[in-house]
């Protein structure tokens, strides 16, 4: 069923009625979709979700609908992937408070992985094991080779703080530039069951691309399963209500059960690459949570922890707002200048 109406607060008007309507009963989502001729805006309803729809994402690219599956069964398929092993951390295990987990491809770690290992060494060395995973697509990517990786071991070891790092050939060919971006944003919750069962503490997923601003322990919270990033008034856009950017997991039977079913879940789009596509971390992460049971003890993070604006908000000023995270979002055009302004700012020794 679809809308088209010209007065904007008229079709939001009528969006919130059908889905206080529909929602409760009905396997569906709401997408909110922008066409490009005369920026007219639709709603549409999709009841059958066999039906793929191409949709706009919130940051000017697209998507389909076919990254979305509320039918629960992802976590049913019998998956043979070998699960990954990791280091040990140096330090006593009873010692550490959290993980710090990031993944990324050889460029991007490049990029990002000094600034954050500066920071977190900054903020939170004790009780903090950092583990990066390095993503390669096939042999041919230039990360397959171990050796190319040397300059972050070399950071690691340097650094006064618990690390480790672990690296994934993946044998993925002939994927387009959006279908690349989309392995390297999900390949770390594919991955997080096999983590969350080597460290006994809570895991924080994060992007690689984004820097903390304090201690990240700040956010961590007690008798909670899972704390996600959402944004109540994105509720509408199924694929921008959760954000991927920060999400914590707990090694509780909350926390184990959400994450498992998240690694199946991006297993599932891996074994179809043609539903490899813009957001599906996004996808994944609320789907996930609208079909998991209350068992899971999902809990939402603040918004207010993520600044979102950091061209246009300096670090001290973010901080002041309750900011813990400083989000370069570097897929965003124009967004790569935020990470030197941070650089040239140094943080209170309180923070």
């Amino acid at each position: 069923r679809a809308l088209k109406l010209n007065n904007t607060m008229d079709l939001e008007a009528r969006i919130r009625a059908l889905v206080a309507e529909h929602f409760e009963d009905t396997e569906c989502f709401l997408a909110d979709v922008k066409i490009a001729k005369g920026g007219q805006k639709i709603a549409v309803f999709v009841d059958d979700m066999n039906k793929n729809i191409e949709i706009g994402c919130d940051n000017g690219c697209t998507t389909q609908t076919a990254i979305i599956n509320l039918t629960d069964d992802f976590g049913l398929i019998d998956h043979k992937r070998t699960a990954m092993s990791f280091e040990k951390p140096d330090t006593d295990s009873n010692s550490l408070t959290y993980v710090y987990f990031v993944a990324s491809d050889l460029t991007y770690c490049k990029k990002f992985a000094p600034s954050l290992i500066r920071k977190l060494v900054e903020l939170s060395s004790l009780g903090c094991h950092l583990h990066f995973h390095g993503i390669a697509l096939n042999e041919k990517d230039a990360g397959s080779h171990a050796e190319n990786w040397a300059f972050l071991h070399d950071l690691l070891k340097g650094a006064n703080i618990s690390s480790s790092f672990t690296l994934d050939v993946l044998g993925m060919e002939r994927l387009n530039a959006k279908q690349k971006k989309s392995v390297y944003a999900s390949e770390r919750f594919r991955i997080l069951p096999d983590l969350l069962k080597a460290y006994d503490c809570p895991v924080i997923v994060a992007d690689i691309d984004q820097l903390p601003l304090k201690n990240p322990q700040c956010i961590l919270q007690d008798n909670v399963g899972v704390q996600l990033l959402r944004f109540p008034k994105s509720v509408l856009n199924f694929l921008s209500v959760t954000s991927a950017t920060v999400s914590v997991f707990y090694p509780n039977n909350g926390g184990v059960e959400f994450s498992q079913k998240l690694g199946a879940y991006i297993e599932n789009i891996y074994a179809d690459t043609n539903r490899l596509d813009w957001h599906v971390d996004q996808a994944a992460l609320t789907s996930v949570c609208y079909t998991s049971s209350e068992s899971s003890k999902v809990s939402y993070l603040d918004p207010k922890i993520l600044e979102q604006n950091p061209k246009n908000v300096s670090p001290k000023e973010a901080l002041i707002d309750g900011a813990v995270f400083w989000s370069v979002t570097n897929s965003i055009k124009g967004n790569s200048a935020a990470l030197s302004r941070l650089e040239d700012y140094n943080l209170p020794e309180d923070a």
